[in-house]
């Protein structure tokens, strides 16, 4: 999602550290913000079991970030790289591991 600086979202950290009445209130609370954009991608388990599951995250991602209503200045993708597709793309991106 695209997050403008002026936006706060108390309680954001990593999922995993988080109880689940945290993540769902501050799922409502970003999603429904109206300056907030995102884009949720999903992929059949046909083209995952064709592709293998790591192809299949790098597809959805790289459909996440070109979904976006709003272009992102700056890319964070959660995981180990970042998708060929978007490295070609964006020269602002990062992929980060907590």
């Amino acid at each position: 999602c695209v997050v403008p600086l002026h936006c706060y979202f108390a309680g954001v950290n990593d999922s995993k550290q988080m109880k689940e009445e945290d993540r769902e209130r501050l799922f409502e609370e970003i999603t429904n913000h109206p300056d907030v954009s995102y884009c949720i991608q999903e992929l059949s388990h046909e083209i995952i079991d064709e592709i293998n599951i790591l192809q299949a995250t790098m597809e959805a991602m790289t459909k996440a970030v070109v979904g976006l209503k709003v272009q992102a200045e700056y890319v964070l993708i959660d995981g180990n790289r970042v998708p060929s597709k978007l490295s070609e793309k964006y020269t602002n991106i990062e992929a980060i591991v907590k």
